[in-house]
């Protein structure tokens, strides 16, 4: 079994219009950043009505990027580096990406991707008022 490295998924939705900026501004950035790409799956999605943040507002294309990852610091720091690039290229497209994943975004990333958070956090303040109920997504952006 080998430690030094892991697969790991990405998800990006985009809208019909930026799909193919979207596809071959993906295709040359993975070729530019040497990303060990093993998959990457392109389906239709509709849009995504009940979540508080959701992932999308309209029918998009969800790019599902299953690639390889080395474990050591100095590769997990590459790959933060070419995700944000992927972000802003999404972002660009009017499209967002999955937040179940990495948490590489920054926090304008975030903003950018999800306008919704204000209301979310509005609301978790008045739900959960001492804040127990957390996970790692809302220490880092909410």
């Amino acid at each position: 079994m080998d430690v030094s490295a892991t697969d790991v998924l990405q998800e990006y939705f985009i809208p019909e219009p930026g799909l193919l900026a979207f596809a071959r501004g993906t295709f040359t950035l993975l070729r530019r950043r040497g990303v060990e790409a093993l998959n990457v799956s392109i389906r239709h999605s509709p849009a995504d009505r009940v979540s508080s943040l959701p992932w999308a507002q309209q029918e998009v294309f969800s790019f599902v990027l299953h690639h390889k990852q080395r474990t050591w610091r100095s590769a997990q720091e590459r790959v933060a580096t070419w995700t944000h690039e992927l972000i802003d290229l999404a972002l660009a497209q009017g499209g967002r990406y999955d937040l179940p994943y990495q948490r590489h975004a920054t926090a304008g990333q975030f903003a950018r991707a999800y306008p919704e958070a204000d209301r979310l956090r509005s609301l978790k303040r008045a739900v959960d008022p001492d804040g127990k109920f957390s996970n790692e997504l809302w220490r880092q952006y909410l």
